[in-house]
């Protein structure tokens, strides 16, 4: 198994910290204001199309206040792997981005009843190719060669040439994050055929968002099965309107919205 990138030491305590309602506010926005970088990913985050937030958020205190903890804690996490991704694929980074975007926007449109960390899932769902990215660098880049010349899936090529997908990686990272079965499950099941026994809704949300961000940017990808979008009560949803309307998003979003957007190595 590919070594799996850990968190700070600082994240790993913040998470927890935040996980328990007892913990009091002063300690919390003090654990994170002591992190300069990490205080500015989370008001980057904050203040932009991923959360947009109604109002402006200047500070720590203002975010803790305004969001609770468990938003607080969806922002760290998120920032964490924001970090990770764009530090090592901006491609995959703004299809990340832009995906979790959309799948706000989806959710709340539509009224799907699903978990509410879904759209940090979203960010998180491609997260195993960095993994597998920084595992074997040249090993990688002739899956994502082997992908584009044959217009195959990448989870199929990763599967004949490395022995393991990128969603079963993601999932072993996220499992070792202790983050929880809502969003462990759901991104070890985004590519599977068969439909899932347990969060199946939120597993097929991102194989939707994820055929609807590579179809927005011109990219050759299989939407999902007809049978699975009606299993959760999707059947009838109108994805050429949602498609144009993601295309036009992408268009009017730019890098310096975008946090932690930079090129990669």
């Amino acid at each position: 198994m590919p070594a799996l990138p850990t968190l700070p030491s600082n994240i790993i305590i913040l998470m927890e910290m935040l996980r328990d309602t007892r913990t009091p506010a002063s300690e919390a926005i003090q654990r994170i204001e002591q992190d300069q970088v990490l205080s500015a990913r989370v008001l980057k985050l904050v203040n932009s199309s991923y959360y947009s937030t109604a109002y402006g958020v200047a500070s720590i205190a203002h975010a803790v206040a305004l969001l609770g903890y468990e938003e607080i804690w969806k922002l760290v996490v998120g920032s964490a792997a924001m970090e990770l991704i764009s530090a090592n694929d901006l491609n995959l980074w703004l299809h990340s981005y832009t995906s979790s975007i959309l799948m706000k926007e989806l959710i709340e449109a539509e009224g799907i009843n699903c978990s509410s960390k879904i759209q940090l899932t979203m960010l998180m769902h491609d997260i195993g190719k960095i993994v597998l990215l920084n595992y074997n660098l040249e090993a990688y880049r002739k899956v994502q060669d082997s992908s584009i010349e044959d217009s195959t899936m990448a989870h199929t090529v990763e599967e004949a040439q490395l022995g393991v997908n990128h969603a079963e990686v993601g999932s072993w990272l996220l499992e070792s994050w202790a983050l929880d079965e809502e969003q462990v499950l759901p991104i070890a099941q985004h590519h599977c055929t068969a439909l899932p026994d347990l969060y199946a809704t939120e597993s097929i949300l991102i194989k939707l968002v994820d055929y609807l961000d590579h179809a927005a940017r011109g990219h050759h990808y299989p939407p999902p099965e007809v049978e699975e979008l009606e299993s959760i009560g999707l059947g009838d949803l109108d994805q050429e309107r949602w498609l144009q309307q993601h295309q036009t998003r992408i268009s009017e979003l730019n890098l310096s919205d975008q946090p932690q957007a930079r090129a990669s190595d």
